[in-house]
Formats: structure tokens, C-alpha cells, sequence
């Protein structure tokens, strides 16, 4: 009888491990799946009903009437407005930009020098080239 290199119970046990191991288990209960999907049927009708679908945020007290010439409002603290311009889409910010330098054109038609640098700068954020042009170089004439 030739000698064999291991020995018959390292050669069984080595087998075993390929075959694996037999376990028994339980299949989850069907009540089971029908109460998470009860539960995640409910959560959505929730979220339809008392949820809200907008990005934007009403914010409400931050706020106050500046008491200067005319009726403005200011933002109370400047990380707050520099948040909410933000938060502005690109064609918002430019419309905004667009107004405010026409309120300041309309304000002080003939534009003084100090008023110059700001109408370029919001005539140049609305993509209105030409005014912000002549309006740069009246701000630039005026810092000389």
C-alpha cells in the first residue's frame, strides 16, 4: 500500500470546506414586507401633503427701513444678504442688477461721480455693456 503525503482527515476535512456549510434559514414573513410598505406608502402621502417642494426659504424679520431720503430697505447683517444674493438664479441676479442701476439712472439723471462706479458696476452685472462703459470711464475720469 503506497503512503499517502497527508492523512486521510486532513484530506476530509479539506473537502468539506470546498462543499460549504448547510444552514437553515427562516424566509421573512409576508406581513413583514406588507407593513414596510404600508409604512413607506403612509410616509409619502405625508411628505405630499404637509411637504413643501420650493428651495427658496421665506425669511421674515431680517429686514429694517433705512430712515435715509427715501423709503429702502437694508439688510441687518451683510452675511445674510451676501446668502440671499447667493441664492439668486443667474438671470434673477441679472433683472436685479438691471433694475437698480435703471433706479439709479432715473434717480440722478445726470449721474455725479460718485454714483459712476456704482451704475457701472450694476449696468456691468445686468450685461448692459454700453452704459456700463460710459459708466466706467466717468468713475474712472472722477478718480483721477
Amino acid at each position: 500500500m503506497p503512503r499517502q503525503l497527508f492523512r486521510q482527515e486532513a484530506i476530509d476535512a479539506q473537502r468539506e470546506k470546498f462543499l460549504g456549510e448547510a444552514t437553515i434559514a427562516r424566509p421573512v414573513p409576508f406581513w413583514v414586507f406588507t407593513l414596510l410598505a404600508a409604512g413607506i406608502a403612509i410616509l409619502l402621502i405625508v411628505v405630499a401633503v404637509w411637504g413643501q417642494y420650493t428651495r427658496r426659504e421665506r425669511v421674515e424679520g431680517y429686514l429694517a427701513l433705512d430712515t435715509g431720503a427715501g423709503e429702502a430697505f437694508v439688510f441687518r447683517h451683510a452675511l445674510l444678504q451676501e446668502a440671499i444674493y447667493g441664492e439668486l438664479l443667474p438671470g434673477e441676479r441679472a433683472r436685479l442688477h438691471g433694475r437698480f442701476a435703471d433706479a439709479l439712472a432715473d434717480a440722478n439723471p445726470a449721474v455725479d461721480d460718485q454714483d459712476a462706479a456704482e451704475l457701472a458696476y450694476h449696468s456691468y452685472a445686468a450685461h448692459d455693456l454700453p452704459h456700463a462703459l460710459q459708466a466706467s470711464v466717468r468713475a474712472g475720469v472722477a478718480a483721477e
